[in-house]
């Protein structure tokens, strides 16, 4: 599903890609401003939600979201908000790629991580971009996330967790 326009409201809805693990398979592309997904669930695998737009803001309130790979990536400025993000396989959960003229990137509060059963190996992110940018605020990690929380991609990126 892709949505570009601004100003879009999405209120419990399911947006599934059941492609499996076959590489890159989004559920969810936004490119419009001022988008707002309340009580959805978006499921995947790899790059499950592609907050594409370059000048997008992106909030993402009380949802679930679940993939493998990457499965949170792009430019926009997306503030998740007490949702739920579920890791089903041993990799990455952001790969963000904020854009130099962008403050912030993707701001996670209050969110809660969760991770499948026997998944034991799970990195917060990786800078997609050398401007990227992602914060985890007072957000609540299963004991896959690894110690050190970020692996890079041969890139600088900011990366913060505040608890």
């Amino acid at each position: 599903m892709s949505v570009q326009a601004d100003d879009v409201c999405l209120d419990c809805l399911t947006v599934e890609n059941d492609a499996a693990r076959v590489g890159q398979a989004v559920a969810l592309e936004t490119r419009g401003d001022r988008i707002h997904l309340y009580h959805c669930a978006l499921i995947g695998d790899q790059d499950t939600f592609f907050a594409r737009g370059y000048v997008s803001r992106v909030h993402v309130e009380n949802c679930y979201i679940e993939g493998t790979t990457d499965f949170i990536f792009g430019p926009s400025i997306v503030l998740f908000e007490c949702s739920t993000i579920h890791c089903k396989a041993d990799s990455f959960i952001t790969a963000a790629s904020t854009t130099e003229r962008n403050e912030y990137g993707f701001v996670f509060s209050c969110c809660r991580v969760t991770a499948a059963e026997g998944v034991t190996r799970v990195y917060l992110g990786r800078p997609w971009k050398s401007t990227a940018r992602t914060v985890w605020l007072e957000c609540e990690f299963p004991a896959a996330i690894r110690p050190e929380g970020w692996r890079d991609w041969r890139l600088s990126g900011s990366y913060a967790i505040l608890s």
